[in-house]
């Protein structure tokens, strides 16, 4: 049996079935463009806010002292619109009791509302948690290094939720 040539305009794809296409194509990159340009007008319209809040918090932190027989041995800053931190890493032979005792204090002093507080030895854990506005203040201890010096991380994070 012989097969007879089909008429042209039926091996013309149908009109109608190209919509559907570009409909699911279109439904499915919308939420993802939409979703991309909430981002970039929240960094427009709120990035300077951001950029405010975390020169702030890092002048916060540089003017922590710092304790006896501690240096500095690293520094980390982060922001996007709504959130960010900036953190000091610290390198001592104080025991972490001693570093409660030196920054509870000071905070408080500063009108930092204590959260938590566990200062004792033990690798890995959080020592003090203190609060004040927006502004969460941790101070973690760290694991000991081959120089017998125990490392501990002064955190601040600050978050604004909603950004207006």
């Amino acid at each position: 049996m012989e097969r007879l040539p089909m008429p042209d305009r039926l091996m013309e794809e149908d009109p109608r079935k190209q919509a559907p296409r570009k409909r699911r194509w279109i439904r499915g990159w919308l939420p993802l463009l939409i979703l991309l340009a909430l981002y970039g007008l929240d960094w427009v319209f709120f990035g300077h806010q951001a950029s405010r809040t975390q020169k702030e918090t890092e002048q916060m932190l540089a003017n922590l002292p710092l304790p006896p027989a501690t240096s500095q041995v690293g520094y980390k800053s982060r922001y996007d619109p709504n959130r960010g931190y900036a953190e000091r890493t610290l390198a001592s032979t104080a025991s972490p009791q001693e570093i409660c005792d030196f920054y509870l204090p000071r905070l408080e002093d500063d009108d930092w509302v204590l959260e938590q507080e566990d200062c004792r030895p033990g690798p890995n854990h959080l020592l003090l948690k203190l609060r004040k506005g927006d502004t969460a203040c941790g101070l973690f201890l760290g694991h000991e290094d081959e120089d017998k010096e125990t490392r501990y991380y002064l955190r601040l994070d600050w978050a604004h939720w909603p950004p207006w």
